[in-house]
């Protein structure tokens, strides 16, 4: 009996401890709103429109050559969704700065988008 208690009792423990560290930040429309860059490399860049659309100008490494992207964005939680015309959608992570950081970040594997402020 008391070794099923204890069994009880650390199966809640560590649901109440996933649940704290599991925290999800909900971002909006607003937040992601306006002209976000890449550091280094200012040529790749996202607009974020209040209608919903985004202009994305992107750099096509199998084609060497920059494109201008274009869609509808989705937020969701801590995901930014882009919905583009002509491809399949795309989900990036969105950051807020910490320990006094008040910036704004976009990351996804090799991309990494800074909110100009």
């Amino acid at each position: 009996m008391k070794l099923r208690q204890l069994l009880i009792c650390f199966i809640f423990l560590g649901i109440v401890v996933g649940f704290r560290f599991q925290r999800t930040i909900n971002y909006s429309n607003e937040d992601i709103r306006g002209y976000w860059f890449q550091p280094h490399a200012a040529f790749i860049n996202i607009t974020f429109y209040s209608d919903g659309k985004f202009v994305f100008n992107d750099y096509n490494e199998k084609k060497d050559t920059e494109e201008r992207l274009t869609g509808k964005y989705l937020v969701q939680n801590n995901r930014l969704i882009l919905l583009y015309n002509d491809r399949p959608k795309q989900t990036f992570n969105i950051i807020k700065g910490q320990n006094g950081d008040k910036s704004y970040y976009i990351k996804k594997k090799g991309y990494y988008f800074v909110k100009k402020e």
